[in-house]
């Protein structure tokens, strides 16, 4: 069942108008929180999937807000090993990262000799800058790829002050107004850590005014397939005020959600902008976001990407749907929709090191360890 969430409860809490642009993938009126990556949560995609494809050279205004924690810095003080065959900077495992993470984009970033890669999903075309000579300082060939055989461009690669940003072809293009309607409720997921169950906090929405209306909105204007609420203890009590976007729900949180079924009953807080008004309406509108460590999280299939398509043509995606959610209901609200079961599972891997459609490599390298705010070598 389709959950339209442009409707009576949105017209009833929302204070505050985001109007976001069909013509646009993005929006500044929803501001991201930076934040380093976690990657024991979120993986780098070592599969063999469709090489990314350049989109042009952006300011440092542009919406790039997950940190891998990769750096061409650390390049020269690298020594071969098992463990770490390959330099802790390339191209490819920029596009690794972000794409294990679940963006659309993966910006490079820096001088020669100390690239960094961040990633994002919403790009507006008002940052991209006239001319590529502003991104005028090449990745070095043990920056640009790890395998002889790669396409990628090396002189695409950003500079000190500008982005060189790139994009995987298999996201399909999306409108902003019409995506907000098409989320379904996958259920009530319990987690540990901000950041590391949906990636990204949009600070704008939360606070003492979120609804489930306004969270689904900001993570469609950006072009993500998850919107999650959760609550945070206040000196009033627990109140739903935090709005948070992914475009993978984290797989440590997914197996948890699929052996604890009863997870489904603890979203029970209050979105903070049902509770300022909660005892002048009907509970039948009442909408909840979350609880103490869990998340009410929904899911737009069609904000979801394929690990391999036809290159400059995004096909419709063939990745796996979110958890199924427990038969057990979600909190008495006319917004909150019963779950539907549907499947899961973790993305596929290989043993690649960087991998892209152009690599011919056949042997097996260990990859380097995720850790914390980056690789472990």
């Amino acid at each position: 069942m389709k959950v339209v969430v442009i409707g009576i409860t949105a017209i009833t809490f929302a204070t505050t108008a985001f109007a976001v642009p069909s013509n646009l993938e993005s929006s500044h009126n929803h501001e991201l929180e930076k934040r380093t990556a976690i990657t024991t949560y979120f993986p780098p995609d070592t599969s063999e999937f469709t090489q990314w494809q350049y989109q042009g050279c952006y300011d440092t205004n542009v919406d790039l807000t997950y940190d891998t924690g990769l750096c061409s810095c650390m390049n020269a003080k690298w020594k071969p090993t098992k463990k770490a065959p390959t330099a802790p900077f390339s191209m490819e495992k920029c596009f690794q990262a972000c794409k294990g993470a679940g963006f659309r984009y993966a910006g490079i970033k820096g001088g020669m000799g100390a690239k960094k890669c961040w990633c994002g999903s919403g790009i507006e075309d008002g940052d991209k800058l006239s001319s590529d000579s502003n991104c005028n300082a090449p990745c070095a060939e043990s920056e640009g790829a790890c395998t002889s055989g790669s396409s990628y461009d090396n002189n695409k690669c950003g500079s000190a002050n500008a982005y060189s940003i790139w994009k995987d072809p298999c996201f399909k293009p999306y409108d902003a107004d019409s995506a907000s309607g098409n989320y379904t409720y996958s259920g009530c997921f319990y987690f540990q850590g901000w950041g590391t169950i949906l990636t990204e906090l949009q600070k704008d929405e939360s606070g003492d005014n979120l609804s489930q209306d306004s969270c689904i909105e900001a993570c469609a204007g950006k072009g993500y397939a998850y919107a999650g609420m959760s609550a945070s203890k206040a000196a009033a009590g627990w109140t739903g005020n935090k709005c948070y976007c992914g475009g993978k729900i984290a797989q440590q949180w997914i197996t948890r959600h699929e052996n604890h079924p009863l997870d489904n009953s603890k979203c029970t807080v209050l979105c903070s902008a049902t509770a300022k008004v909660h005892k002048s309406i009907s509970k039948d509108s009442y909408q909840y976001c979350g609880g103490d460590w869990y998340m009410s999280i929904f899911f737009n299939e069609d904000l979801t990407t394929s690990e391999t398509c036809s290159p400059g043509q995004p096909v419709s995606s063939s990745a796996s749907p979110p958890p199924p959610a427990s038969s057990s209901p979600p909190p008495p609200s006319s917004s909150s929709p019963p779950s539907e079961p549907v499947s899961s599972s973790p993305p596929t891997s290989s043993t690649s090191t960087c991998t892209s459609t152009t690599s011919t490599s056949s042997s097996a390298e260990p990859t380097p360890t995720p850790s914390g705010n980056g690789y472990d070598y």
